[in-house]
């Protein structure tokens, strides 16, 4: 009966001690490639759930790629979904995390469960490479920015994640003292053509607006001065109007070695003529 009694006691410590191991350890959650946004939202909603009812548990969010993805691409992915998480789903800011990590694929995402007290899951970490020109980010701007919308920063648009990407910017910049910052804006062209008559002839008009060029130099001096507020001087960026490039307006962000060479402009819409041209050589 003493033995049988031993027995129950150290397989009910057995239990309990594999119970508390398994709940130290970080849960992969969930796991995807890129989602559309609405999708994304239901993820991190079902995610959020998961954390908040196991108690002392934290929310970890780890992003891969194999580092063809512009860097502040990334660290935008990892923004827009932890401001959700802290935002719409109230798990505090202290308790999510991010990652990014090296990956073999183009871009991937894992949802981690992780304990407050316990370990993080590791990964081999990608890190920024400073020795090459490369683009560090390519920013949108779907705002119809007319101009009594211009001012001199950027927070006048409420670009507040083209504010964090050149924070980010700026702070690799700052790092590497003898780089330099290269910004290129292009404004978008008409989005398509259609066919209409005028005085008993088919004529064929544009569809929308061709963005004005006073808005390339308003979008860069905004870049630039929010760059100068967090450190960078001015001499350290060149700014540069790219013209005009289908497919939607979007602010370029290059980081140039010492002894890297500028990238070159790619317009491929030229208002002139109306119509758009392959890539120059």
């Amino acid at each position: 009966m003493r033995h049988l009694r031993t027995w129950c006691l150290a397989m009910c410590f057995g239990v309990i001690h594999f119970s508390y191991i398994y709940a130290q350890q970080p849960i992969l959650v969930d796991e995807f490639a890129r989602l559309n946004f609405e999708t994304l939202q239901m993820r991190l909603e079902l995610f959020a759930i998961e954390v908040k009812e196991n108690e002392n548990s934290r929310a970890l969010i780890r992003i891969s790629s194999n580092g063809d993805i512009p860097r502040g691409i990334i660290h935008r992915y990892a923004k827009r979904m932890s401001h959700f998480l802290e935002t719409y789903t109230r798990i505090p800011a202290e308790n999510v995390r991010t990652q990014i990590c090296k990956s073999p694929f183009d871009i991937n995402f894992s949802l981690f469960r992780t304990p407050t007290s316990g370990s993080e899951t590791s990964c081999d970490e990608q890190n920024f490479d400073a020795t090459k020109s490369q683009l560090f980010d390519q920013i949108p701007y779907f705002t119809d920015l007319d101009s009594s919308y211009f001012t001199t920063t950027l927070e006048s648009y409420g670009d507040v994640e083209a504010i964090e990407s050149l924070k980010m910017f700026g702070m690799e910049l700052k790092k590497n003292e003898t780089s330099r910052g290269v910004l290129i804006m292009y404004l978008s062209p008409p989005t398509g053509i259609s066919t209409t008559y005028r005085h008993g002839r088919e004529v064929t008009v544009p569809i929308g607006r061709t963005d004005p060029p006073r808005m390339a130099k308003k979008i860069l001096n905004a870049a630039r001065s929010t760059l100068r507020e967090h450190g960078v001087n001015a001499s350290r960026i060149k700014l540069i109007n790219g013209g005009y490039r289908k497919g939607g307006r979007h602010l370029e962000l290059w980081f140039i070695p010492r002894d890297g060479v500028d990238p070159r402009i790619t317009p491929n819409y030229f208002p002139r003529n109306g119509k758009s041209q392959k890539k120059q050589k």
